[in-house]
């Protein structure tokens, strides 16, 4: 499941990368001083709603935000971060 996860977010940078001509590199830093899950869910503590989902909601790539990744693996997540995944990608436009 772990490997699953981190093939999702990976292939989720890379399209990340495409559409927009830059790496997510504080996201990619804070995996590396983390590790994948530790990010995810302190990305979910924040009431800032990230730049990058936003371009990635914008640019038809809502399966391989990191609020996707935690719904589709919610074993691997709080259900606090769940709860806040869940919100986000039905609210995204009014929060934006």
């Amino acid at each position: 499941m772990q490997e699953q996860l981190e093939n999702l977010i990976n292939e989720g940078i890379t399209r990340y990368a495409s559409a927009n001509g830059y790496q997510p590199t504080r996201f990619m830093e804070l995996r590396r001083e983390l590790g994948t899950v530790a990010a995810i869910e302190q990305l979910m503590t924040t009431a800032t709603i990230q730049i990058g989902f936003v371009k990635m909601m914008r640019n038809g790539l809502s399966n391989y935000t990191c609020e996707a990744a935690i719904l589709r693996f919610p074993e691997l997540f709080t259900q606090e971060a769940a709860d806040v995944a869940k919100f986000r990608l039905e609210n995204w436009e009014q929060l934006t």
